[in-house]
């Protein structure tokens, strides 16, 4: 599945280089990995990833996970992987609350604690990351080699115990405050409204919660949630068992239920400009919803056009003091194509950077693809689609997703790429930007 920034799709579009004080475009990692140098597909079938698709074949079935549910209901998915390598552990970790009402806010107190706690308390050779979405407390960690029995005896014994103390608390509530500033950016208001993120919360609503509330949620999570957590490991990995009986000293969660739900496109009804405070870094973003309607190929159109962009701005603008990006978002529900102009050393003007904007859309609407740039883009995303079929990532959040896999077997992905051509790019602009949009100054 072909899916980029599907987590945290609300983060903040600025950072603030501690050691300079001034403040830069974030890198994001659709960013990063949209705009790298086309990859020559015939170089990259010699590498390990390719020769082991090739080996097992293209059909999906080969992929299957076994699955375990535990006597504390806490649902297991453990994937081997060839490319693994040996005695490497990955895994991600959801506790979803179901029968409690529970603060986004709180959650998030409670999720930043941890995460500096579990750092505090794993060994140097594992890895742990702990945040919250709007409704999940998530988990993401990794083991290094002959480590790994140690790293789920960690994770259970910090699930026990997160060891929720005040001078943890202070530090989320700090970060916290440092995050409501960032929402002072029009493009984070923007995709906050887009993706139906409520982000309401004031400085004294942080100041307000104490110790005892964090605690009082803590103590109620595991009753009131359902919980699954998804390993990968290499074909070799035979610790299975011991795996197993570990999680299960975790203490019981609710039944697991499964439920899927569908993927409903969330059209726009009227455009929206929000006004960024940050006045001394101008940075121009338009934002549009695609079709999103569970079709493998209309999420593969609207990562092209992402490319598309990208190329006709680099190739027809020679002022090269001015950015231009875009990026691809989802969050499940639904997909967002956004696009940026801005100065590298953060002047110009924002109505110079709309139109330049403007033109680059106009250009995506009114001019087919030249059939040697989709060549080219269709090789790079050629290149994704084989590694994120064979990524522990991906393979870990098709486990935990919520939504029925309608993406197909790699071979079917592949073919639905080939079958792409310039005049249903085209197409795709015409119906998707065309329309309703949301603006973002900053």
């Amino acid at each position: 599945m072909v899916k980029i920034n599907r987590i945290n799709t609300y983060r903040p579009i600025y950072f603030k280089n501690a050691a300079t004080k001034k403040t830069k475009k974030r890198p994001s990692k659709e960013n990063t990995s949209a705009t790298m140098g086309l990859v020559d597909f015939e170089t990259f079938r010699k590498t390990a990833m390719c020769n082991y698709v090739d080996q097992i074949g293209t059909n999906s079935a080969r992929f299957k996970d076994e699955k375990y549910n535990l006597k504390n209901n806490l649902k297991v998915s453990i994937a081997k992987i060839p490319i693994y390598d040996d005695g490497v552990i990955e895994g991600k970790m959801l506790i979803t609350p179901k029968k409690m009402e529970v603060d986004p806010l709180k959650l998030r107190i409670l999720a930043r604690m941890m995460n500096v706690a579990a750092n505090n308390n794993f060994q140097d050779k594992n890895f742990v990351i702990i945040y919250s979405t709007e409704t999940n407390i998530v988990a993401i960690f990794s083991s290094e080699k002959a480590n790994t029995i140690q790293c789920f005896k960690n994770l259970t014994e910090f699930l026990k115990n997160p060891i929720l103390k005040e001078s943890t608390l202070k530090y989320a509530k700090d970060a916290e405050k440092e995050d409501l500033n960032d929402m002072k950016c029009g493009g984070q208001m923007a995709e906050d409204y887009l993706l139906n993120k409520n982000r309401s919360t004031t400085i004294e609503d942080v100041d307000k919660i104490g110790l005892d509330d964090i605690k009082k949620l803590y103590s109620e999570l595991f009753a009131n949630s359902q919980a699954d957590i998804a390993i990968c490991a290499a074909t070799n990995f035979s610790d299975e068992n011991s795996i197993l009986n570990i999680l299960s000293g975790i203490p019981l969660f609710m039944p697991f239920e499964e439920q899927y739900f569908t993927r409903p496109t969330k059209p726009l009804v009227e455009n929206k400009t929000f006004n960024g405070e940050i006045v001394d870094r101008p940075c121009y973003s338009k934002y549009f919803i695609l079709e999103n309607d569970s079709k493998f190929k209309n999420e593969l159109m609207g990562l092209i056009l992402h490319d598309y962009y990208i190329k006709i701005m680099q190739r027809d603008f020679s002022d090269k003091s001015t950015q231009f990006d875009a990026n691809y978002i989802t969050d499940e529900t639904t997909s967002i194509i956004r696009f940026d102009a801005w100065n590298k050393d953060y002047q110009g003007d924002l109505d110079e950077f709309k139109q330049n904007v403007n033109m680059g859309i106009e250009k995506l609407i009114n001019e087919k693809m030249d059939e040697s740039m989709l060549s080219k883009i269709k090789k790079d995303r050629k290149y994704r689609i084989i590694k994120d079929f064979t990524s522990g990532f991906t393979r870990m959040n098709k486990a935990l997703s919520r939504y029925k896999d309608t993406d197909g077997s790699l071979k079917s992905q592949l073919e639905i790429l080939d079958s792409i051509t310039p005049q249903d790019v085209q197409a795709m602009a015409k119906r998707n930007l065309s329309g309703y949009y949301v603006e973002a100054n900053n």
